[in-house]
């Protein structure tokens, strides 16, 4: 059996990284809670995808998206059931996929419609390596695909997220994407379906909680990619008053 090599890949030079923010900084636990709440921006259409036919029209729909927004990097992540037995690992249930204006979620659980090792058009996307696909655990994605596809499948352009937020922004110290969601977009991630069943037939819930944790990842890759003057960045109260020159005045 030839094995197919993941491409984990770093920032290329076409997408270099402005100077370092030294401003922004870990929001208190406490304070992340106060936030308000992250979703998906304004106008974004949300496609579930849970058949090979509805895989191949969101592939095309988020191929069109990121065309359009003349970006070559994508939110990405996975979801899989819990479980609480030692050694028992469930396989993948759900693949979240953003560009600028679409998310698409493809449900892939067991029994279902969408197999995704007959998926073409999404393994094609997920083996692109001209296509980024930008995660903060993108390393744990790719196990999680593992167990629905063959070795043989290459998975290419999987980018982490935790180097790039390290090196932009050298005071956030909490690297996952619920943190850096806080420090960087100002807004908190929900947890509230984070130890649902993947497996069964998805809720509104868990569809907004899949289509935002792409979108995130999305956003804050574009986000550490724009100049400080020219970032649109929803930005939090604990965050503003980190940056406001009257405290830091003080604070000195």
């Amino acid at each position: 059996l030839r094995l197919a090599p993941v491409a984990l890949v770093t920032l290329p030079a076409s997408l270099s990284l402005p100077a370092a923010n030294d401003v922004l900084v870990d929001v208190p636990n406490a304070e992340v809670g106060k936030l308000p709440r992250y979703v998906v921006p304004e106008g974004t259409r949300t496609i579930l995808a849970t058949t090979l036919g509805e895989a191949s029209d969101a592939v095309d729909a988020v191929s069109a998206a990121m065309a359009a927004a003349e970006v070559c990097f994508l939110g990405f992540d996975t979801e899989t059931r819990p479980c609480f037995t030692s050694g028992v690992t469930h396989p993948l249930d759900v693949i979240q996929l953003y560009a600028p204006g679409v998310a698409a979620v493809f449900h892939c659980r067991s029994g279902g419609a969408l197999e995704l090792a007959k998926a073409s058009p999404l393994l094609s996307l997920l083996g692109d390596g001209s296509v980024l696909k930008a995660a903060a655990g993108v390393a744990g994605d790719v196990r999680a695909l593992r167990t629905r596809l063959d070795e043989s499948v290459p998975l290419n352009g999987m980018l982490c997220l935790t180097p790039i937020v390290q090196k932009r922004y050298p005071k956030i110290k909490k690297i996952g994407l619920r943190g850096t969601a806080a420090a960087v977009l100002g807004r908190g991630l929900s947890k509230g379906q984070q130890m649902a069943n993947w497996a069964r037939e998805m809720t509104p819930a868990m569809l907004a909680y899949a289509a935002a944790d792409a979108a995130a990842s999305y956003e804050i890759l574009a986000a550490a990619l724009e100049p400080d003057a020219r970032a649109k960045v929803r930005v939090s109260p604990f965050v503003a008053a980190a940056q406001d020159p009257k405290r830091q005045k003080v604070e000195a």
